[in-house]
């Protein structure tokens, strides 16, 4: 994971390089390699296959914050995702708004709207979960998630 991170900030993008990364990719450091593979933009089909199957698999209660965060990111940055993977962690999110950092929150809503995932039930707890944060908050985060809503069109009265 390290050294694919690694190779994002160089933005070293040597396909086989990376095509052998993912080949032999451990199931614990999935959410790294798909953050790192979004930032390179390199799509891996059967890689991303591995990390929605070995999601579904552990649970996403098993994914702390950032790893979620990171996941949907990553996905993101390439316009792809497993099919039924964001709803997923959309559903599994609102319970464990506390966890996240603002940042985590940020770019989780940024993601979904890139993705165009429109998760209402996420959304409307986000946004009640905000008011109690927003100190916490920077200009940036802030101005994310007011985007990412923006993008989705979706209006809530806390927001």
């Amino acid at each position: 994971a390290n050294m694919t991170y690694a190779c994002a900030l160089l933005l070293f993008r040597h396909g086989s390089f990376l095509e052998s990364v993912c080949d032999e990719a451990a199931a614990r450091i999935y959410e790294f390699k798909v953050y790192a593979l979004g930032l390179l933009g390199f799509k891996h089909t059967g890689f991303f296959e591995a990390v929605a199957a070995s999601m579904h698999d552990r649970g996403l209660e098993c994914f702390n914050a950032q790893h979620l965060s990171n996941t949907l990111y990553g996905f993101a940055r390439l316009s792809c995702a497993p099919e039924g993977l964001p709803p997923a962690i959309c559903d599994h999110m609102p319970i464990r708004l506390a966890e996240f950092k603002p940042q985590e929150l940020s770019n989780s809503v940024y993601a979904l709207a890139l993705l165009r995932e429109n998760h209402r039930d996420l959304l409307t707890a986000l946004c009640d979960h905000l008011p109690h944060k927003l100190v916490l908050f920077s200009e940036q985060n802030l101005s994310n998630i007011v985007y990412a809503l923006g993008l989705l069109e979706f209006q809530h009265e806390a927001c």
